[in-house]
């Protein structure tokens, strides 16, 4: 009968601190990086929550440009329109703040 011998490779001391010199510089960079890893993402979240609507444009003929500019200018209409709202309800809550902390 022939009888196999499993070894385990334990990870040497160098690739442990290789390994955590790598994790370092990563997260370095993404530390000096923030602005523009942040900007990346959000862009890429827009683009995903307008694709749809884009797509849908496409159908009807639309040119993908004109399908993102309308999209856009969409969401910049339903965003200022949501603002201009809730605005006055705001203004009044901040108005009546002091008189709700005080009743606290």
């Amino acid at each position: 009968m022939l009888q196999t011998k499993t070894q385990t490779k334990s990870a040497s001391p160098t690739t442990i601190s290789l390994n955590i010199i790598a994790a370092a510089i990563v997260l370095t960079s993404l530390y000096f990086a923030r602005t523009l890893v942040v900007t990346l993402i959000c862009g890429i979240f827009i683009a995903c929550v307008l694709e749809p609507g884009v797509r849908a444009l496409e159908r009807f003929r639309v040119a993908r440009w004109v399908g993102s500019l309308v999209m856009m200018l969409a969401t910049l209409a339903l965003m200022y329109l949501i603002i201009y709202l809730i605005y006055t309800r705001v203004l009044v809550f901040t108005e009546h703040l002091p008189e709700i902390t005080e009743r606290l």
